[in-house]
């Protein structure tokens, strides 16, 4: 990495310290605080539950008794460990290095397809972004998947522009944990493919190196995650394909149905309810937009 990269990092770091301090003094409901039940609150509350029943009672659970469908593993995962080594008062700033690590992604990604100027742009432009800042300060996987997911995309970049088997393996795998982070991204790999063999018609240089490198990447993908989706089917008898809210994450910002019908149908394949979820359980709540 020559000197003038290394100037940019720097600036990155201190320019994205500059900006999470702004929002936190700007955002009176952010706060730099120690993560506990009285602290925390909405999704925070389950994965914090989920990590201390995986450290107290070795089951990944919301109650402690039954095991459960609705999140991903990684996050929690790693939050147990934070509390078993006694880290866990340092998990907020682990977050706060994770956004810079990301912005560092940012930077290198867009310096990969064009110039050092555009990787400024680019990561000045994430780094001013709010919900990317928000997330730091609250106890949710956003952060982490983000980290991954640029992660992702810096050595898919790289793989494709110097047709590098090795970067296209390492970016798989990135994408299978960051599936395992937030589910979100299960459907990439399948339109990535899609991608390639549209091109592969067309003549056009494609987004792999051949067909048996596509392959490759979307089997090491599902490889990474299958034991996930064997679990959850050992447990509930359904294919769900990482987590049971899935398909709620997918559809929440498009479908035009209210989201609270598909959080229940959500926690009827989990089988653990909320008390507005009981309320309605196994009706068909459904209420239009307005």
């Amino acid at each position: 990495m020559d000197n003038k990269k290394l100037r940019d990092i720097v600036f990155i770091v201190f320019f994205n310290s500059l900006v999470l301090f702004f929002f936190y003094k700007l955002t009176p409901f952010l706060g730099v605080r120690i993560f506990t039940p009285t602290t925390i609150s909405g999704d925070e509350v389950e994965y914090y539950n989920i990590s201390k029943h995986i450290l107290n009672n070795s089951i990944f659970s919301l109650d402690g008794i039954n095991s459960t469908t609705s999140r991903p593993p990684i996050y929690p995962l790693i939050l147990s460990c934070f509390s078993f080594i006694g880290l866990e008062n340092l998990f907020l700033p682990m977050q706060i290095v994770l956004t810079f690590i990301s912005s560092i992604f940012v930077y290198l990604t867009a310096t990969e397809l064009k110039n050092r100027k555009l990787g400024l742009l680019a990561v000045i432009m994430n780094i001013l972004y709010f919900p990317i800042q928000a997330q730091v300060f609250v106890l949710i996987p956003d952060t982490l998947f983000t980290v991954l997911l640029t992660a992702f995309l810096y050595f898919f970049v790289k793989a494709a522009k110097y047709k590098n088997n090795t970067f296209y393996l390492i970016s798989s795998a990135f994408l299978a944990i960051a599936t395992l982070t937030r589910p979100t991204t299960i459907i990439l790999p399948i339109i990535l493919s899609f991608v390639h063999l549209i091109q592969q018609i067309t003549k056009k240089k494609g987004i792999f190196i051949n067909n048996k490198n596509m392959i490759l990447f979307t089997t090491l993908f599902f490889i990474i995650i299958s034991p996930w989706i064997i679990r959850n089917y050992n447990i509930s008898g359904k294919v769900i394909p990482v987590a049971s809210l899935t398909g709620f994450n997918l559809w929440q910002s498009t479908y035009h149905a209210n989201v609270l019908y598909i959080t229940v149908k959500a926690r009827q394949v989990d089988k653990v309810f909320d008390a507005e979820a009981t309320r309605i359980a196994g009706k068909d709540y459904y209420i239009e937009n307005k």
